[in-house]
């Protein structure tokens, strides 16, 4: 019957978990992705293992990313969008477009369901728009998502303008969050987390090197933060409590001077540093209204999808449920679990 087909629109570890959980309720599920691979930004996530697990959960990521494709009640469509929406909970039709087999063709698909979870993730802040930090334009100044690529790729730190191994590295917080003048307000929640585990790593593989972690104020999100902080103090990783206000340096050099304010003396210290990670916070996709137009459900003032009520995973429309980072900052943890809870959300409303 296709009132028990579902479809999750989007197939990064929020829809995957969602997935999973609804095809093991019996349900039949249609993973919708833009991209042409699933797994979302996790699945470019290295592993922050030091002397023993940090809680990263990027295995865990990866071990969701393969055991979805061992469910034969999920059909995943990758290279597809959804262009419009018509019906009501129990019939839903949705009209997808996706990439056919010949290169530059698509196909219209036409998906009939009784549920909806949406799912779509978060788009990194555009580092650019920070000007006065030099991302992209001095190649030492890198975000930390590059960090994790390259970490994941290679196994190791390195300079992007020689490949050498940098001694001493500089991490600023809240690139993209908790910023009214860029209209990003609001907290991303695991920038903090990511750039402790990222710096013990690095710690961990290289005692030598000097790291230091400029902060607004450090958000202590999830378990077992506070042991993270410490863990990362013993390694003498330095914590200041000053964002930097600009970052000098020379097209295509090495050179890269941090230019602060002692926020107790008022005292201008200009300090060097081989490597620059820029902790970016995690912005809504930039098609979500979009989606949101023709969905029907609403937005809150950051352009995250709004929840219904205390029911964090309704949305505005009935039978169209949230899952994952497109409602608001989630780690790789919380999109799981809130992925897990629409699909039983669903499961609750298809049983009716």
């Amino acid at each position: 019957m296709s009132s028990r087909n579902v479809a999750v629109i989007g197939g990064g570890i929020a829809g995957i978990s969602a997935a999973i959980a609804l095809a093991d309720m019996g349900s039949l599920v249609y993973i919708i992705e833009r991209d042409t691979q699933t797994g979302g930004h996790a699945a470019g996530f290295a592993c922050k293992a030091t002397e023993k697990c940090n809680k990263c959960s990027a295995c865990v990521a990866d071990e969701l990313i393969l055991k979805v494709f061992q469910y034969p009640e999920i059909r995943i469509l990758t290279g597809s969008e959804v262009m419009s929406f018509s019906g009501k909970p129990d019939n839903f039709r949705l009209q997808i477009s996706r990439a056919a087999k010949e290169e530059s063709l698509f196909e219209e698909v036409e998906l009939k369901v009784g549920a909806m979870v949406v799912a779509t993730g978060f788009m990194p802040f555009d580092a650019e728009a920070k000007k006065e930090y030099g991302y992209k334009k001095y190649k030492n100044v890198i975000t930390a998502l590059d960090l994790e690529r390259s970490l994941r790729l290679t196994g190791k730190i390195a300079k992007p303008t020689d490949g050498s191994t940098p001694k001493k590295i500089a991490f600023f917080q809240c690139v993209g969050s908790r910023d009214e003048s860029i209209g990003k307000g609001y907290c991303s929640k695991v920038c903090c987390p990511y750039a402790l585990r990222l710096s013990k790593l690095i710690k961990s593989e290289t005692p030598e090197s000097d790291i230091t972690i400029f902060y607004m104020d450090v958000q202590p999100a999830g378990k077992g933060f506070y042991e993270l902080r410490k863990s990362c103090e013993g390694l003498g990783i330095r914590f200041v409590r000053n964002l930097p206000s600009k970052v000098y340096g020379y097209v295509n050099s090495d050179f890269l001077q941090v230019k602060s304010i002692n926020a107790d003396t008022g005292e201008v210290i200009l300090d060097e540093f081989d490597l620059i990670v820029l902790s970016v916070g995690l912005s809504p996709q930039n098609d979500a209204k979009f989606l949101a137009d023709t969905l029907g459900i609403d937005q809150d003032g950051h352009g995250f999808y709004r929840a219904k009520g205390e029911l964090l995973n309704c949305s505005s429309n009935p039978g169209i449920f949230l899952a994952g980072a497109c409602q608001g900052p989630k780690s790789i943890e919380e999109s799981m679990a809130h992925g897990k809870a629409a699909a039983a959300e669903v499961g609750k409303m298809l049983r009716k």
